[in-house]
């Protein structure tokens, strides 16, 4: 994988993210206990905080990604090693993953998730956006 492919999952992972965001924005915020949120979050408006404010951050770091740090080898903290390139496909799993444990929590508690490919209402910071020189 090199940069320009990296840009490309990023930007479906955009889309993607958009849809999760409104997952996170639909948990009704009644539903949160405050006893058992980190200390960081205690508000609905402290989760979606977090959420974008987690997503930002990661989205500044993919922009400065190199072709090496994509091709070099990353430790885990849970002592496992692997290409750069590779841990960007965990962190897709892992995301589609948490938000369909967001999804089945919804449904707990009475609300219907919107559909979970549904690209087209995301907000427009969550739209896609043409590739440069495209």
């Amino acid at each position: 994988m090199n940069k320009q492919t990296l840009d490309g999952m990023f930007r479906h992972m955009l889309q993607v993210h958009g849809i999760g965001m409104r997952v996170v924005e639909m948990i009704p915020a009644d539903k949160l206990d405050e006893q058992t949120i980190c200390e960081r979050i205690k508000t609905h408006a402290d989760l979606v905080r977090f959420a974008k404010e987690s997503w930002d951050a990661g989205a500044a770091a993919r922009e400065k990604i190199t072709d090496q740090h994509l091709s070099a080898v990353v430790q885990t903290p849970w002592n496992y090693q692997a290409p750069g390139y590779i841990m960007f496909g965990i962190t897709h799993d892992e995301y589609l993953h948490h938000r369909g444990q967001l999804y089945a929590y919804l449904r707990v508690f009475g609300v219907e998730p919107v559909m979970m490919w549904d690209f087209g209402h995301n907000a427009p910071e969550y739209q896609p956006k043409q590739p440069a020189g495209a």
